[in-house]
């Protein structure tokens, strides 16, 4: 079960009928010309605004993010894929999906309560999911067609599914320099060496 900030928890217990939830999606991606990792914020607001996450950060808003799925949860190690699909037009996420390369992006999902009534805040956000980007699907729309981007984001269950660097070989190796540490990885224990021979 996921936990709540109290002033969240209480609000939806008091007011269970008026309840606005917004998405912020925070993606760190790798600046293509420079190489660096650059990150930017999107959020389905009406307008930019700054929130604070862990420090001061800016989203953009006014359409940016036209849809998510809904977001499950679960015990154990399973790696949970969720799209997020963006506005095409929007030149924030132009930046986000062709100015940076984002596949393999660090992502994270807050979400945002806001009381309908008064329209402000409840609380703070709270973090929702965190991930990779596993694909970038640009759509682009035909004759009265939609277009948008959608975003395969992979839990962070993915980090488990690395393999150990034990497994590397010796083509991995040269590829680092001409290094030639594991020349002999693959026979290693096959071979019956005397002691004293090459």
């Amino acid at each position: 079960m996921r936990s709540l900030p109290a002033a969240v928890a209480s609000h939806l217990a008091t007011r269970p009928d008026a309840v606005r939830v917004h998405t912020l999606v925070w993606i760190t991606a790798r600046n293509r010309t420079t190489g660096l990792p650059e990150s930017i914020g999107l959020w389905n607001g009406f307008d930019h605004q700054q929130f604070d996450i862990g420090g001061l950060r800016d989203y953009y808003g006014a359409g940016t993010i036209l849809g998510l799925d809904r977001i499950t949860y679960g015990s154990g190690l399973e790696v949970r894929m969720h799209t997020i699909t963006l506005a095409a037009i929007s030149p924030e996420v132009e930046q986000a999906v062709r100015g940076y390369d984002a596949r393999l992006a660090p992502v994270e999902v807050h979400g945002l309560l806001i009381d309908p009534v008064l329209n402000t805040i409840v609380g703070v956000p709270w973090p929702a999911l965190r991930g990779w980007v596993d694909e970038v699907e640009i759509r682009t729309p035909g004759v009265d067609g939609e277009g948008g981007i959608d975003l395969r984001i992979a839990s962070a269950a993915r980090a488990l599914t690395r393999t150990l660097s034990l497994k590397r070989g010796d083509a991995s190796h040269q590829l680092r320099g001409g290094d030639r540490f594991r020349r002999y990885a693959e026979i290693s224990g096959t071979a019956s060496v005397s002691w004293g021979e090459q």
